[in-house]
């Protein structure tokens, strides 16, 4: 038996495994409403780490010296941002029941939008043969954008008034989908190489985050929970999947690059 492969099997299995119980306890609720939403609340923290601790072997399997050290720095703080802020959600739901928007939560995540728009932005000078200012620039003309649509989307304008709380959650999408910008110039650099391919997850926290701040602000997701309608379970159990998504997709990465020097080895042989 290849323990090697086992082991690099085991994280889909523990992924799986998480989706499963995630999945039951959401639907059957077999305990009181306060451990059903603890051990929710939990698995969803526990795979937030996940996708931060996979990131985390990445950048450290870089040297301080090697150039990629420091993007995969500021992935990895993005991530344990990403982190801290559902165990910060978590914690003020058990405490409090409704969680502010904005609040601490909604901080930490757009903090880690901005390390992740860092990590990009290094990623880019060192992919293609482009000034500094010129990166950058781009960069904010992205965010620009982000933020002119989900201010056009929140209803900036409309007689209804602006609303900062609709805006910090239609603006979560717009922000997924810059990442996910990003990740796009980047798998074209790389011709869709596994640098990307985490990435080009982000397409399911855009999908996943819409769709909550539609229902949140329709008032549906508030109905389906009650009623026991499935469509919060999708969408809620879609948001959990995204972030193992993503440390599946770091996993794969951090084993290619252990792999590289083996590789390396072989075809030298070979000559």
């Amino acid at each position: 038996m290849d323990f090697k492969r086992v082991i690099k099997f085991l994280p889909m299995v523990f992924s799986l495994f998480v989706i499963v119980v995630y999945t039951l306890i959401y639907q059957l609720t077999p305990f009181s409403a306060f451990f059903n939403d603890l051990a929710t609340n939990l698995l969803t923290f526990i795979s937030a780490a996940f996708a931060a601790s996979a990131v985390t072997l990445v950048w450290l399997s870089y040297s301080k010296e090697d150039m990629p050290f420091a993007i995969w720095r500021s992935f990895a703080f993005g991530f344990m941002a990403w982190a801290l802020a559902e165990l910060v959600w978590a914690f003020i739901n058990m405490i409090a029941l409704e969680v502010p928007v904005p609040g601490p939560a909604d901080a930490l995540w757009y903090l880690g939008y901005a390390f992740f728009t860092h990590g990009f932005v290094r990623q880019y000078r060192l992919t293609y043969p482009i000034q500094s200012r010129i990166v950058w620039r781009g960069a904010a003309l992205v965010w620009f954008i982000v933020i002119a649509l989900s201010l056009a989307a929140s209803g900036v304008g409309q007689p209804q008034g602006f609303s900062l709380a609709l805006w910090v959650d239609i603006a979560y999408p717009f922000s997924d989908i810059a990442m996910l910008v990003f990740a796009f110039g980047l798998a074209w650099a790389f011709r869709g190489g596994a640098f990307a391919r985490p990435w080009l997850s982000m397409a399911v926290f855009a999908l996943s985050d819409g769709l909550y701040a539609w229902l949140v602000q329709s008032g549906a997701y508030a109905w389906s929970i009650e009623a026991g309608n499935p469509l919060t379970l999708f969408v809620d159990v879609l948001y959990l999947t995204a972030y193992l998504i993503v440390g599946l997709g770091f996993l794969s990465q951090y084993h290619l690059l252990k792999d590289m020097p083996k590789i390396r080895i072989r075809l030298d042989n070979l000559e």
